[in-house]
């Protein structure tokens, strides 16, 4: 599950948070800070492809489009399956 609260601890004013489970009946374990993703800016809205390889996210920083655009990280797989 991925979500930005807007807390007072993090890099930037809006963080991204991740919490995982080991099934899909199991319960949510407890949020840690998306570091790989977030910034000093406002990360915010996030939301993964189906496959779960991309995650789609705003980011508000200098530079971009508009107040805030729309940036993509991928997961990088290694090894087999």
């Amino acid at each position: 599950m991925l979500f930005s609260p807007d807390r007072s601890v993090g890099l930037g004013s809006r963080d991204i948070w991740v919490s995982t489970r080991d099934s899909v009946s199991g319960k949510f374990g407890p949020p840690a800070n998306f570091t790989s993703v977030n910034s000093e800016f406002d990360d915010s809205h996030p939301a993964h492809s189906p496959d779960g390889t991309v995650i789609y996210f705003g980011w508000a920083r200098d530079g971009g489009s508009g107040s805030a655009d729309i940036y993509t990280a991928h997961r990088l797989c290694t090894g087999s399956k």
